[in-house]
């Protein structure tokens, strides 16, 4: 029982931790469903003719749809700016239809009904390509010509998904009253009960399904739906395993693909209790030492053999290897074929390592993520090396199939010798991990041996340093937030209009400033740059909040986040506490995220943009021009502002072809509804030349050096 207590309890933590992480998501979903059900149902009421004002469409979707879903969640549905959106659709439905006269009380008129539709439009991300052409439609339809007359209006007819494909919220909201396509009464009848069955089904009710490969699976329900709308099943892990709406659930309990555990036989249900009951102990002293997905050693019991490895050194004085292996662009697998993929591909490679050493004296572990360890026993210099070749070559060997899509394969591996002078398992494993991120800097797809002097070595150890310099200065607040403005190119001295990008500096313990390129590498090296951007997030907003009565004279500030805060999927929630705790207006703030961090998790960002664009935010793609498809993967990502790549803009006055890429960013940017940022503007030359171009705005230090934001005034 001592032994057991310590699995049971890290089991358990494991699972509320899982859990709750669950039911967050989930709850977040939840508010952005309600939101977007209660606009539907206030149109809906509002406008319940078969046939509506064509301008009237264009204006809700996707312009007011996202004005009225912001401001749901937001503000609530008790607010004002709800009230007040709302009656802005009754004024023009009522003025294009001609049910509603300047005779009529609370007639607004047409000038003063367009300014505030206009300044509403503003407050929201909405495509300026498309909000002009809105607007000037509106005008000639509620305003009229200068003699007064006004356009004929034209009508839609409402669509066969009535005003759910109107606002295109299909797909977007469960069906709250589903019906099964048959015309056998016993079928309906049957789909009927399970219907009802499912309505019923509450949170921690346990249930058993099938996986995809047919092995039977136990779940229970974590999350719940509005009106029992929606249901998210988690396993016994506390892992999400599915997310099913209420026709979804009633189909499988219908189909019998789900079996609520209730219904289970008494007899069959305590003869499965007591055989779980007699495997608890083996299956979880198992779990505590095996990775669940590859089956190989977890890390911790593969550090326990390294460390055995060690004091065998010692004893006797044999010569033990450590691999460190790590996949090579494992990221794109997962990106362009999914996290199931992912796990395939993490399994064959698994399966390749234990079949390699299935009979020799050698561990094999899954570290972490797409990380591996080989613990070679009693080896010598040469087969060592002769072996890490041996892995190598075997994993290039192997093609990687998906859906389609074949991926070939390659690994970086980094090398080190264990013997009677190895200090400790600490030391070999950073050892390990120094020589394969060696061979990633030195072009992937080789073995790294470590080797003491190494300036490729030298130089990470410098980066490591650089984290406990970087974790310091976060608990003792030496980070220094500055700003540099961007200006418009065409009136870049009106200062009221500019924009500023958040910048980060931090001052060493004797209180001097230090350049921001090292200590970021160290963030972003060893995953300090989600803790860094939400400081940087706090920190401004808090800013804003101080300064809320100025904030009208600066057009926003944009503030750069990682690949690794995009990669998070509790960074939304957290910026969106932060805009309740400070009330910072949404329509200030402009996020930056660079184009390889957008890419590298395509999905995760376009979720992300998404969800703050909603609330007002805009969004710059940094950086852009060095990717391999940046103009495909533009069409794909929802920014408002291509941000040049310096490394084209400074010697722009000197290289026609950095000239000839500036303008071809610019143009396709212009074409796609964006605006485009040239950074590393250094003279006025470079500045000239952007404006003949046509490039929208300009920053560097031809506009501003930069400056600290407390210092900021106008």
């Amino acid at each position: 029982m001592d032994e057991l207590h310590p699995l049971v309890d890290r089991q358990t933590q494991s699972w509320r931790g899982n859990v709750e992480r669950t039911i967050r998501a989930s709850e977040g979903q939840q508010k952005l469903a309600r939101a977007r059900r209660a606009v539907l149902d206030e149109i809906s009421k509002r406008l319940p003719a078969k046939r509506l004002p064509s301008v009237l469409v264009e204006l809700l979707n996707p312009g007011w749809r996202n004005l009225l879903v912001h401001t749901h969640l937001r503000k609530g549905p008790e607010s004002s700016e709800w009230r007040d959106q709302l009656s802005i659709i009754d004024q023009v439905h009522g003025q294009l239809v001609g049910t509603l006269k300047p005779e009529h009380s609370g007639f607004i008129n047409p000038d003063e009904l367009l300014r505030r539709i206009v300044d509403s439009l503003n407050s929201i991300s909405f495509d300026p390509a498309k909000r002009t052409p809105l607007v000037m439609k509106l005008s000639a339809a509620l305003v009229g010509d200068t003699a007064g007359l006004k356009a004929p209006v034209k009508y839609d007819d409402m669509p066969e998904g009535g005003m759910q494909k109107v606002l295109s919220f299909e797909g977007l909201l469960p069906d709250l009253n589903p019906a099964v396509d048959s015309e056998d009464e016993s079928v309906r009848r049957d789909f009927a009960r399970a219907l009802a069955r499912a309505r019923k089904i509450q949170i921690g009710e346990w249930l058993a399904a099938s996986d995809v490969d047919g092995r039977p699976v136990i779940l229970t329900v974590a999350f719940v739906g509005d009106a029992n709308a929606s249901f998210v099943l988690v396993n016994r892990r506390g892992v999400k395993n599915r997310d099913l709406e209420l026709k979804q659930m009633a189909q499988a309990l219908f189909e019998g693909n789900i079996t609520l555990l209730e219904d289970f036989d008494l007899p069959l249900m305590e003869r499965a209790s007591q055989r779980m009951l007699e495997n608890l102990h083996s299956q979880l002293a198992y779990q505590a030492s095996h990775d669940e997905l590859t089956q190989l050693l977890n890390r911790k019991e593969f550090e326990r053999a390294v460390d055995g490895a060690i004091a065998q050194a010692r004893r006797t004085g044999v010569q033990h290897a450590l691999l460190y292996i790590d996949l090579d662009q494992f990221k794109i697998v997962n990106n362009t074929s999914g996290h199931t993929a992912g796990d395939e591909l993490l399994k064959l490679i698994g399966e390749t390592l234990a079949k390699m050493h299935k009979d020799k004296p050698a561990s094999v572990a899954r570290l972490g993520g797409d990380e591996f360890g080989l613990l070679l026993s009693n080896v010598s210099t040469i087969d060592a090396r002769r072996r890490s070749e041996e892995v190598l070559a075997a994993i290039r060997a192997q093609k990687f199939l998906w859906q389609g899509r074949t991926y070939n394969l390659s690994a970086s591996v980094g090398l080190v010798f264990i013997d009677a002078s190895t200090d400790s398992v600490d030391s070999v494993m950073q050892y390990a991990d120094e020589a394969c991120y060696a061979a990633k800097d030195a072009g992937r797809n080789r073995v790294k041996e470590y080797e003491l002097g190494d300036a490729r070595m030298l130089r990470r150890r410098g980066v490591m340093e650089w984290v406990a310099e970087l974790d310091k200065a976060l608990a003792e607040e030496r980070l220094i937030l500055n700003c540099q403005r961007i200006a418009s190119i065409s009136n870049p001295d009106r200062r009221t209009e500019g924009r500023y990008e958040i910048l980060l500096t931090m001052r060493d313990e004797l209180g001097e400033v230090m350049p921001p390129a090292d200590f970021i590498l160290a963030a972003e090296t060893y995953n300090r740059m989600t803790v860094i951007d939400r400081w940087v997030i706090s920190s401004v907003f808090t800013w804003f909040a101080d300064h809320r009565s100025r904030l009208d004279y600066f057009g926003g500030f944009s503030i750069n986040v990682s690949g690794h805060s995009v990669n998070d999927e509790t960074f939304p929630d957290f910026v969106l506490e932060q805009f309740s705790r400070t009330q910072a207006p949404t329509s200030k703030v402009c996020f930056e995220i660079t184009e390889t961090a957008a890419i590298a998790n395509l999905d995760n960002a376009v979720e992300f943009m998404n969800r703050m664009k909603i609330i007002g935010c805009r969004f710059s793609l940094d950086d852009f021009g060095t990717g391999l498809s940046s103009y495909s993967y533009l069409r794909n990502l929802p920014v408002d502002y291509v941000k040049i790549d310096g490394v084209f803009v400074k010697e722009i006055t000197t290289i026609p072809g950095d000239q000839a890429v500036v303008r071809s960013i610019n143009e396709i940017g212009h074409y796609m509804g964006k605006k485009t940022i040239a950074e590393y503007v250094k003279s006025d030359a470079i500045l000239a030349a952007l404006k003949d171009i046509g490039v929208d705005y300009a920053q560097g230090y031809c506009i501003e050096k930069p400056c600290e934001l407390s210092k900021l005034v106008l």
